[in-house]
């Protein structure tokens, strides 16, 4: 009857060690993914949409978040 009880102590000893290794791994593999904080956004200056700062655009002294808002501010009627 021991020689059960210390063969599924052994056992669940062995899952978790290896439950916590493959989270390890996959938080290694995958990072820790977080949102951005409200401070490391910008606006747009043509479509005023929220950016992350380091995917801006800057142009003459404005942010924008694409090619095509840089080409439509510049081609907007004044």
């Amino acid at each position: 009857m021991s020689k059960i009880i210390i063969i599924l102590l052994l056992g669940f000893i062995i899952y978790k060690v290896g439950k916590n290794a493959a989270y390890l791994a996959l938080e290694n593999m995958f990072g820790n993914k977080t949102l951005k904080e409200p401070e490391d956004l910008v606006k747009c200056t043509f479509c005023e949409r929220l950016v992350s700062e380091d995917l801006v655009i800057k142009h003459k002294d404005h942010v924008f978040c694409s090619q095509d808002c840089i080409d439509a501010s510049i081609n907007k009627p004044s």
